[in-house]
């Protein structure tokens, strides 16, 4: 969804001034985390909790081995 509104914001922005667009998209990438982020069992916890140890294991795999 995000890439998405990147996508229609570069292709509108004459349109709207670059300024109010911008901030919207931004706010909906922060969402979009804290969603991700949310201790709450709620919304796929045990997905949630997979993909970030998995996009940690990627994070730390040039530095090391990964399981």
């Amino acid at each position: 969804m995000c890439l998405t509104w990147q996508i229609a914001m570069v292709k509108l922005a004459p349109q709207f001034d670059g300024s109010q667009i911008q901030y919207f998209s931004v706010v909906l990438l922060i969402l979009f985390f804290a969603l991700c982020l949310m201790p709450v069992h709620c919304f796929y916890f045990r997905g949630r909790v997979q993909l970030a140890k998995t996009l940690w294991n990627i994070f730390i795999s040039p530095f090391g081995k990964v399981r």
